[in-house]
């Protein structure tokens, strides 16, 4: 199938927990702030965009013909 490979760090029992989890906690906050974000950004567009209707005639009132 090919030659064999050596993987780093994929099962270690020397390796650092701290910097990978330190990573993974700082990249689920900054995941978590971009979804709060693009929510913001997206609710203003559609509130700029929100055409205003007019109100309707008052169909009470007879038409003069």
């Amino acid at each position: 199938m090919g030659e064999p490979a050596v993987w780093f760090a994929f099962y270690d029992p020397g390796a650092n927990w701290f910097p990978s989890a330190l990573w993974t906690i700082v990249s689920l906050i900054g995941f978590a702030i971009s979804l709060v974000w693009l929510d913001r950004i997206e609710q203003r567009e559609k509130r700029l965009a929100r055409v205003v209707v007019e109100q309707p005639e008052d169909l009470a009132v007879p038409i003069a013909q």
